[in-house]
């Protein structure tokens, strides 16, 4: 282990020792405890010297009194650093939310954008940043913040609120005048430009050198001189937010189709309704048909009212929802502009269906099953995205050819569900999908959430997908609604009445 650290700190730890490495730190404390006094070292010297420090483990110190929440937050991160693709850099961060804001070198970080190691510079605005290891930042006005990994970062000037509850507790925060390390706690954090640092703990702990400040207490820091107490006044994180107040943006939405049409028995090619479309919904043609001899179970689309009891904001189910009948059904919709694989961006989507009771024989013929596919008119057997659920009732990524990315977890059958999805696009690097199905008793949030029940590893795609197909199989109907796609959440998801109080 200590060699492959060695080769971690000189950068020439190939794809294969990174896969040995996490075997090694997987399940084992003792192994990650290590790792992370490596990495403690390792950033103590680069402080120290200004440069890039080159290391042995074995000199390795033990960081005061945090190892539990450290090896927590490492386990969490772990697998996604060390799987990264060879070569390239691997995310550590998300921007939850971009309201107002502008940013310093570069055109904009929209709400969705994955964030490699690095400064981003805010000049106006409200930004929320949450990273791989759990700790959310909120960032005011004009900040400069980098990112170093995961579990850390440095406020170089302005203002930042973090949030690290829970296994993302050990959070460090650098700067100019302090290290501050977050012990399961919310804190605020203003540098001026000439390095004070105010640090004002508002629940739980925060650490600085050997000593630990509690919530309600506030202090400033000043090079060469003694922390000096002041008054608690940054508002709370949850507080900030309500300020923000963030509101869907059924505006920026690209594609839409609520089925709003009176109940009754329709062709296709009457469902023209909706945004972003190219055409009607159609069954599927020549070579679209795996084989000559496979129909669909019925050539027209059945609207119901009233078929989805939906608890959340969204207005499915009473002015319309398609049935898809018992037995093999397929439809087809082209897209004005379809989700380029080969550019990068980031596209998100959503979905109501309602799911019947599986049966509990687990061979029925056809397979109980739903799904949402895209795929390119172009190719159409080549690449694709597929988000579903079968007969087992655990939320399902199938790309293509390059694999399927199942959930260990299975949902309920028998209720409403909406799934959302998000497709980030990468010209050069690895896409990266993430899916997830949101039950009745599950709550909406302002924004995506920390834990997905899927997500794919070393996806690479390039076709323009550009056909959307719904399908369902199995020996009862079911219904889907409300389909929406679009580059952000707040996009594809109705949010507003979940802030009406924010507990």
């Amino acid at each position: 282990m200590n060699e492959l650290l060695r080769k971690l700190s000189d950068g020439t730890l190939t794809y294969d020792e990174a896969k040995q490495l996490n075997e090694l730190l997987r399940g084992n404390p003792e192994a990650c405890e290590v790792y992370l006094n490596h990495i403690a070292l390792e950033a103590q010297l680069e402080r120290e010297l200004q440069q890039p420090a080159k290391i042995s483990p074995i000199r390795a110190i033990r960081p005061i009194g945090l190892m539990k929440p450290l090896m927590a937050a490492a386990a969490a991160i772990t697998l996604a650093f060390f799987l990264w693709p060879h070569g390239t850099t691997a995310p550590l961060a998300t921007v939850l939310l971009s309201e107002d804001c502008v940013w310093k070198g570069r055109e904009s970080l929209p709400e969705g954008s994955r964030l490699i190691p690095g400064k981003i510079q805010l000049s106006s605005g409200t930004a929320i940043l949450r990273f791989d290891g759990g700790a959310e930042a909120i960032l005011r006005g004009e900040t400069t913040l980098e990112l170093l990994s995961a579990v850390q970062a440095r406020l170089i000037t302005g203002e930042v609120v973090i949030r690290a509850e829970g296994d993302a507790a050990g959070f460090k925060l650098l700067t100019p005048a302090s290290e501050l390390t977050d012990l399961g706690t919310e804190f605020a954090v203003k540098v001026q430009r000439s390095g004070v640092t105010e640090l004002q703990v508002l629940d739980g702990q925060v650490g600085y050198g050997d000593a630990i400040a509690d919530a309600g207490h506030a202090l400033r820091f000043e090079a060469g001189k003694e922390a000096e107490a002041m008054s608690v006044t940054s508002p709370r994180f949850t507080d900030l937010i309500q300020q923000a107040a963030p509101k869907e943006r059924r505006d920026l939405m690209t594609h839409y189709d609520g089925f709003f049409y009176d109940a009754g028995t329709y062709q296709p090619s009457d469902i023209v309704k909706g945004k972003g479309w190219a055409g009607p919904w159609r069954l599927r043609l020549g070579i679209e048909l795996r084989h000559p001899n496979e129909i669909d179970s019925t050539t027209d689309m059945r609207i119901v009212e009233g078929g989805l009891t939906v608890p959340w904001p969204i207005p499915g189910g009473k002015l319309g929802g398609l049935e898809m009948p018992a037995g093999r059904s397929f439809r087809l919709r082209p897209m004005k502009q379809g989700i380029d694989m080969g550019n990068d961006g980031i596209t998100y989507f959503s979905l109501i269906t309602y799911e019947p009771e599986h049966g509990k024989k687990r061979h029925t013929t056809p397979v109980e099953g739903v799904r949402l596919t895209f795929r390119s008119s172009a190719d159409y057997w080549n690449e694709s995205l597929s988000f579903g659920c079968q007969q087992s009732l655990r939320p399902l990524i199938q790309a293509g050819a390059q694999g399927s990315f199942a959930s260990a977890a299975a949902i309920a059958d028998e209720q409403s569900l909406l799934w959302i999805g998000k497709i980030i696009r990468r010209a050069d690097g690895e896409d990266e999908i993430f899916f997830r199905i949101y039950g009745q008793a599950d709550a909406l949030d302002y924004a995506e959430p920390a834990t997905w029940h899927s997500s794919t590893r070393g996806l690479r795609q390039s076709a323009v997908l550009d056909l959307v197909i719904l399908s369902s199989t199995g020996q009862n109907p079911r219904i889907v609604d409300e389909l929406r796609i679009g580059p952000t959440w707040r996009s594809v998801v109705p949010i507003q009445a979940q802030l009406t109080k924010v507990e």
